[in-house]
């Protein structure tokens, strides 16, 4: 049997409070935004002064940093793609982009 450990909403508060102590320690108010393994939205948190225009941004580099991470979990199993990535590491921005265009 399969176990998958997922963050619940009690873990994402806690990493919610982490980022919003650290964005307070650099003095620039946030949005800071926590997804499941799916990239779909646990929490999300508009500091005071946070921008308007981060709310969306935030929830979406949310989605595409976990979608990148599954992209880049199932590439680096495959030792053609890891010699590509190796040979060409600008190659990984247009993967990047492709994520955040075709995804959110």
């Amino acid at each position: 049997m399969l176990t998958v450990k997922r963050l619940d909403l009690a873990d994402a508060r806690i990493l919610i409070e982490g980022a919003a102590e650290k964005a307070r320690e650099i003095g620039v108010p946030m949005c800071i935004a926590i997804t499941d393994e799916s990239g779909n939205l646990i929490a999300f948190e508009r500091m005071d002064g946070g921008k308007i225009t981060s709310v969306t941004i935030a929830q979406d580099k949310s989605f595409t940093a976990r979608q990148r991470k599954r992209l880049l979990t199932t590439i680096t199993r495959s030792t053609y793609l890891e010699s590509w990535h190796s040979a060409s590491t600008p190659k990984w921005v247009a993967v990047s982009v492709l994520l955040v265009v075709a995804c959110r």
